[in-house]
């Protein structure tokens, strides 16, 4: 649930302002999440969260969930009975779920995703290792990633550096979001990946796949 309430906080953008529950804020708010394909069953409990909030902080009623939660429960038993499913289960990030993935993405990048939303990591973070991840695929030309470890992982390092000639912080990230791929997916990290660590930014490094 507070999941849910920090996403409703995200979208007043109040600027330090004491967060406010009015009728047309809820239903932007849900709206958003309709459009972004969550299912009603976890709108109702976002229109839930908001409602609770307003009850033991606001200590008020001014806006009536009433009928957001009727309505909202009638789409979810209807989408239940048409057997409507997201994939992973849908939710929000912080619910040990891993929310909405595109299933049109590489299965590596889904796991990827999967894996730092349930850890909790920012979406920028996510983001920019999805991102390296891409390009690592692309550098194989092969989006079943899985078959490939260290040795691969090297060159693509080596060709960033040499071909690319890219700073010490631009391979650091590249081989930080490639370790955190090895790691979750169970693989060991192995003495020869050391050898591609730009020393400015060793201790992140570890300090990053420490937490997967």
């Amino acid at each position: 649930m507070p999941q849910w309430f920090d996403e409703y906080a995200r979208l007043q953008q109040d600027d330090g302002e004491p967060l406010k529950v009015e009728t047309s804020r809820v239903l932007a708010f849900l709206r958003s999440l309709r459009d972004r394909g969550v299912p009603a069953w976890q709108r109702l409990q976002a229109a839930r969260a908001v409602e609770w909030y307003q009850a033991l902080v606001l200590r008020n009623d001014e806006v009536d969930f009433v009928h957001f939660k009727q309505k909202l429960g009638e789409l979810a038993e209807l989408e239940k009975r048409a057997g409507v499913a997201v994939e992973n289960g849908g939710g929000m990030p912080g619910e040990g779920l891993p929310g909405l993935i595109d299933p049109n993405e590489p299965a590596a990048v889904r796991k990827m995703r999967a894996r730092m939303r349930v850890l909790h990591h920012p979406k920028s973070t996510e983001q920019a290792y999805v991102g390296w991840l891409v390009r690592f695929i692309r550098h194989l030309d092969d989006e079943n990633v899985d078959k490939y470890g260290e040795p691969e992982i090297g060159h693509f390092l080596t060709e960033l550096a040499v071909v690319g000639e890219v700073t010490a912080g631009t391979q650091n990230q590249a081989l930080a979001a490639l370790l955190f791929f090895l790691v979750s997916r169970g693989a060991s990290m192995g003495p020869a990946m050391g050898a591609f660590r730009a020393p400015t930014h060793l201790r992140c490094v570890r300090k990053f796949v420490l937490r997967i």
